[in-house]
Parts: structure tokens; sequence; C-alpha cells
């Protein structure tokens, strides 16, 4: 999954943690 554009996925990835973790919250 995390190929050169790792940089590209970042975002996407902190973006659902962002979402997991309001839904934890």
């Amino acid at each position: 999954m995390f190929c050169a554009d790792s940089r590209r996925v970042e975002p996407i990835v902190w973006d659902q943690l962002t979402h997991l973790r309001n839904l934890l919250r």
C-alpha cells in the first residue's frame, strides 16, 4: 500500500486516524 506516494498517503492516513480517534472519543 505504501509506495513512493507515501507523502500523498500520509494526509489520508492521518485523516483516518483522526476519524477513529473521534469515534473512540
